[in-house]
């Protein structure tokens, strides 16, 4: 969820802000995912797991799941907006 929410930020940011060329010279996951949505893809697979992680036990909260869904839903509607094509399937 933190490449997530870092992919959600530059997407948002790069809509507002000229300076797309941040995330285009760097190297860490959330750049790469961000170059390979705006530059390649037509259309994206969202696959998301709804199961908590039994390693966690009782650390994963309801608000992790919400906050989750936001982020999911942001990527969505970003991606939308940009023409992007966005599949999801929840399991």
């Amino acid at each position: 969820m933190v490449t997530l929410s870092k992919c959600v930020e530059m997407l948002e940011k790069s809509k507002t802000s000229y300076a797309v060329d941040d995330f285009y010279s760097k190297k860490d996951g959330a750049s790469l995912l961000v170059q390979l949505m705006m530059d390649y893809a037509t259309s994206v697979n969202m696959i998301i797991g709804r199961t908590a992680n039994p390693t966690y036990k009782g650390l994963t909260s309801s608000f992790d799941s919400e906050r989750k869904a936001y982020i999911i839903d942001q990527l969505i509607q970003i991606l939308s907006g940009m023409g992007k094509r966005v599949y999801v399937e929840y399991y």
